[in-house]
């Protein structure tokens, strides 16, 4: 998410974004962002069973002193050098409960159980246990029904920063040519730089001088003049 404002020629960029993974195989895939729980004043990444049952892997699920130590920055990639400007940053991290999209996801599971003990009742006596369990084992294999009653949460990570471009490069001026927005977050080992599509600033070439300079003008000397005396009798 970006908005941007230009105010006294100085643009201020607000944007957001999560730590995600992607959910899925092939074409399907989608991004996902990642649940923590939350245990007092620490942060632990949610593991799938098999990796939580590595002992080395659950020590180091605890994210607290990353989330602290994140790196969040606002920069500036020049397209046609390459070069890349790091901006002042302003950020902080906000904890996104995970209990409403669970709680949509029990929903969907306690209706497909309704349905499920409905349709064991429509059917003969010799279908409706095979009926029941094979509604039972899909249930039981949606997201919604393996999660318990643990306070999960989403981080959110907000960041805002000014490209002023009469400064923007160490006090200089930004050289001409097209400079990219790019959003650069760091976390836990991860780091990633995404541009902002759709925000760039157009620095123009500088005016070229096309007309001769005036001559200077050399005023002649002043001719001495000397002075006139008037004698009043």
């Amino acid at each position: 998410m970006v908005s941007t404002r230009w105010r006294e020629g100085q643009l201020t960029v607000r944007c957001s974004t999560s730590l995600i993974r992607r959910s899925g195989r092939g074409p399907g895939r989608r991004a996902v962002p990642l649940a923590f729980r939350r245990d007092g004043d620490r942060r632990v990444l949610r593991l799938p069973p098999r990796v939580a049952a590595v002992q080395a892997a659950a020590a180091r699920a605890d994210f607290s002193k990353a989330i602290r130590r994140s790196n969040v920055r606002g920069q500036l990639h020049h397209r046609e050098g390459g070069t890349v400007l790091n901006l002042p940053t302003t950020w902080r991290v906000i904890e996104v409960p995970a209990g409403e999209r669970a709680r949509r996801e029990g929903a969907v599971v306690r209706r497909l159980r309704s349905a499920g003990r409905r349709l064991a009742r429509s059917v003969p006596r010799p279908l409706a246990d095979t009926t029941a369990e094979l509604c039972a084992r899909l249930a039981a294999r949606l997201p919604g029904a393996r999660r318990g009653r643990e306070d999960r949460c989403t981080l959110r990570f907000e960041a805002e920063f000014t490209v002023d471009p009469a400064t923007a490069d160490h006090g200089r001026q930004l050289a001409a040519g097209t400079w990219d927005l790019r959003f650069q977050l760091g976390c836990g080992g991860w780091r990633t730089s995404q541009p902002l599509p759709g925000h760039s600033i157009e620095v123009p070439e500088p005016a070229e001088r096309t007309e001769e300079p005036p001559p200077h003008q050399v005023r002649p000397p002043r001719q001495r003049q000397e002075p006139r005396v008037t004698a009043r009798t």
